[in-house]
């Protein structure tokens, strides 16, 4: 049985529980990205600031049947350790999983991430591996995996090289690696780097699959070993629930249920009850859950493979690989 490394822990992987495998609970994007009309808009309902309210949404996921969840922030998406810090003293019972490494190129900035253009690979690979072993940002914090990303249908300059410098922490310390996929595009492309740089696909989990719901697509990753999320959930914008759920039966019915992860990935005030707005944290749990298991059922899928997706599965994919 492998270990998880979360926040304030090491634990057995048996014991992290029904899980959330992204979430954020305060984050702030980048400030040149306000200056793009397109992106942000200026647009304060990016902006999750406030313990408090994370707090409070964190605990009304806990009482939906939560019990972890995986805070995907990174630094360069607003990544507050110390706020992380005071939610958790506060709900002790949770469990949950930081990051280090980074989320796509367009949040850097050479002004405010000078050491990720100017250092080498090996310096980089130091700063996550820092990050996994000792600690976040001045605390006791630790991240329990790794983060890349890249930009949609194309990997940038700084990308490549922070993927690689992933690669090389994930090698030093086990931890997983996770990737943000824009619009569920260069999953395969990222694999590839990745593997040239010997890292293990089983060691990777890929966000945002429900971006792009093309079975053919993510059995081309999944058969390599590498886990998936279906993470958009409860945004109807993007895709109806109904969808992402027959993508899953196809996913299930093509031998890879032991291979999906769910989460809900809100990442702005509109999205959380406690910001006054909705549907929330606990929409994994209160909603979608039962829903995909009654469609299954009418599907003749065993509804039972639906908890694989919330506790086995997170268990396995999060677990240190060293």
């Amino acid at each position: 049985m492998g270990q998880v490394v979360l926040a304030n822990k090491v634990i057995s992987s048996s014991e992290l529980g029904p899980t959330n495998s992204h979430v954020h609970l305060v984050a702030m994007p980048p400030p040149w990205l306000y200056k793009i009309p397109v992106s942000f808009e200026n647009d304060i309902d990016y902006a999750l600031i406030d313990p408090e309210k994370a707090t409070h949404e964190l605990s009304l996921y806990l009482a939906s049947g939560g019990k972890a969840c995986l805070d995907a922030t990174t630094r360069d998406y607003g990544r507050n350790a110390k706020s992380i810090k005071s939610i958790i003293e506060k709900i002790p019972a949770a469990q949950l999983i930081l990051v280090t490494g980074f989320n796509r190129g367009i949040y850097l900035h050479p002004d405010y991430f000078p050491e990720y253009f100017s250092s080498s690979i090996d310096k980089v690979a130091d700063i996550f591996a820092n990050e996994v072993e000792e600690g976040i940002e001045g605390t006791t914090l630790r991240a329990g995996a790794i983060k890349i990303g890249a930009d949609y249908m194309k990997i940038l300059p700084i990308e490549e090289k922070l993927i690689k410098a992933a690669a090389q922490a994930h090698k030093a310390t086990g931890a997983p690696i996770l990737v943000h996929t824009t619009y569920g595009t260069m999953a395969l492309e990222i694999l590839e780097i990745l593997e040239d740089e010997y890292v293990d696909p089983e060691s990777v989990t890929f966000f945002h699959a429900d971006r792009n719901l093309d079975p053919w697509y993510w059995t081309d990753v999944l058969e390599r070993g590498s886990y998936i999320t279906i993470d958009q959930l409860g945004k109807i914008k993007y895709a109806s629930e109904g969808a992402r759920v027959e993508f899953l039966a196809e996913i299930v019915r093509r031998g890879y249920e032991d291979k999906i992860l769910l989460g809900t990935d809100f990442a702005r005030r509109s999205d959380f009850i406690s910001y006054g707005g909705g549907p929330g944290i606990p929409y994994l749990f209160k909603t979608f859950i039962p829903f995909t298991k009654r469609v299954f059922e009418k599907m003749g899928i065993e509804a039972n493979v639906v908890d694989k997706f919330i506790k086995d599965n997170p268990s396995a994919a999060f677990s240190v690989k060293k």
